[in-house]
């Protein structure tokens, strides 16, 4: 009771009436604890409680959802932990239930960004709470798909208790032995503890985070990919493939397909590649993946003064350069563009989304789409890897707004429609196919997907902005690579801009095709 008392004093002072916070007292919350005592796990620390969740279900209304009720722990263990360890004994708790979901206020940005790092999202669904005089937000969080990657000769999967005696002969060869001492196992119960180690490390997000590597034909255990954390929130690849099978090109294979779904699934940017000077093998791996040399010379390996090869891998659809611009000219661009009339072409993507349907508006920019949905009664996401304009939006439109680059959209089946009018421009042609699937895991089944593009067949850079341009022929052609979407309709148009009525735009609306 007490903890639930003292934490809405300090976590919600601005953010609820303060009429309510003066009626919520501790007598209050005593008796709330006394009537709903059970689901509740309480976290202590030397004989005093610091901590609690509360879990349940939601009934007959959603039968395949469980509920985080409530999560409060005192401000003074804020940032220790201790708010996930709560949480993940919540979802312990409710590990039948394909999905959780749980209510934040609104406006309560702290606890958004912890739900979010915990892997919750937002679904769109919003209340207005006249006790507290605050709106709340649902978040959802969707219980993981156990990883399995394909390549044309491999699958990198999940590790089993029973590859054990695989993983103790693959780490004997004398590669191993010289270059990594300490992921030799002598024998098959180093093994078996490493691996049980490992297993429990899947869901999570700290790390190490290792898998093994198997091949198609034969189905063989050949060795394993892994990312592990470093100090400061730096990632490290790692990767091991068993002497007898070296030489065939399956370690670069491996890697090439591991880095891109890792990077997205831990929400990072970058990864390390690190080996000793001398491991030509390794260098050649990582130099053929895409990393680039940082550092050569005498640093610490594995306890060690070495001579060590260091490199980095970034993932990078959108050029730095162009983000550095939209940052510096925030201000003159949305001056620029906030007026422009888009209605027809909101209307035609609208005629296909639900009425009332979730709307992701991807690169939002001066927030015009965004307030148009909403005045239409949509609910919208706005998503822009500018934050300037992130907030912008969220004053301008009233809707939730997220931060992040395009290769960083972690949603599944959440959306009804996704708008990404010029936006999808600045990501490389290279990496649109990647960017496209993830448009695609966001949608809903039939879910319609709008973008346009700048007429033509160039990749260029003009005045600091990375741009990709195509025409309706090369656009049906990545939409084909990309995969899941049927084209409703491909047009082209003079820009909305009357300085500007000469130039050429192509345009797609799309629904996403899924098996369910």
């Amino acid at each position: 009771a007490y903890v639930h008392w003292q934490s809405w004093h300090e976590a919600y002072p601005g953010l609820v009436s303060p009429e309510y916070l003066e009626k919520l007292t501790l007598e209050k919350c005593e008796q709330m604890a006394f009537t709903w005592p059970r689901n509740t796990v309480i976290a202590v620390d030397d004989g005093r409680v610091v901590g609690f969740v509360c879990w349940g279900n939601r009934g007959e209304e959603s039968p395949e959802t469980g509920e985080i009720i409530a999560i409060y722990i005192l401000a003074e263990y804020y940032g220790t932990g201790l708010g996930r360890q709560l949480m993940e004994a919540g979802l312990e708790q409710l590990k039948e239930y394909p999905q959780v979901c749980l209510w934040v206020l609104k406006e309560n940005r702290r606890a958004v960004r912890f739900y979010e790092k915990c892997g919750y999202r937002p679904d769109g669904e919003e209340k207005y709470l006249q006790s507290v005089d605050a709106a709340e937000i649902r978040m959802v969080w969707k219980r993981r798909q156990a990883m399995r990657i394909e390549t044309e000769r491999l699958e990198i999967t999940e590790f089993t208790p029973d590859m054990a005696q695989a993983v103790h002969e693959n780490s004997l060869d004398e590669d191993n032995r010289r270059f990594v001492p300490d992921e030799v196992f002598e024998t098959v119960e180093e093994a078996q503890e490493t691996i049980d180690f490992l297993i429990s490390q899947y869901g999570r997000t700290e790390g190490p985070l290792a898998y093994p590597v198997i091949t198609k034909v034969g189905g063989e255990n050949i060795g394993y990919v892994q990312m592990v954390p470093l100090d400061g929130g730096i990632w490290e690849i790692g990767y091991h493939i068993a002497k007898k099978h070296t030489g065939n090109g399956y370690a670069t294979e491996a890697v090439r397909a591991f880095l891109p779904v890792m990077a997205e699934t831990i929400g990072i940017g970058e990864v390390y590649g690190v080996c000793l000077q001398e491991n030509t093998a390794s260098r050649s791996v990582l130099s053929k993946c895409g990393f680039v040399p940082v550092f050569e010379g005498i640093s610490d390996y594995q306890g060690e003064p070495r001579e060590v090869y260091k490199s980095v891998w970034k993932m990078r659809t959108m050029d730095n350069s162009t983000l550095d611009w939209y940052r510096e000219n925030a201000e003159a661009f949305i001056a620029s563009t906030g007026k422009v009339d888009m209605s027809p072409h909101y209307n035609s993507f609208l005629e296909l989304v639900p009425s009332g349907g979730y709307i992701m508006d991807l690169g939002c920019g001066a927030g015009s789409a965004s307030l148009y949905f909403v005045q239409n009664g949509y609910r919208v996401l706005a998503v822009d890897g500018c934050a300037e304009f992130c907030e912008f939006t969220r004053q301008r439109a009233g809707c939730e707004a997220r931060n992040m680059r395009f290769d960083e959209l972690d949603y599944t089946d959440t959306f009804d429609g996704v708008w990404a009018c010029a936006s999808l421009l600045h990501v490389r042609k290279a990496d649109l196919p990647r960017v496209l699937r993830l448009i695609h895991r966001a949608l809903k089944k039939d879910g319609v997907f709008y973008a346009s593009f700048k007429y033509g067949d160039d990749e260029r850079n003009k005045n600091g902005r990375e741009f990709s341009d195509f025409t309706e022929e090369s656009l049906c052609a990545l939409l084909d690579e990309a995969g899941g979407f049927r084209v409703q309709r491909i047009w082209h148009t003079n820009d909305a801009r009357p300085e500007r009525a000469d130039e050429l735009w192509v345009n797609v609306i799309c629904l996403a095709e899924k098996n369910k």
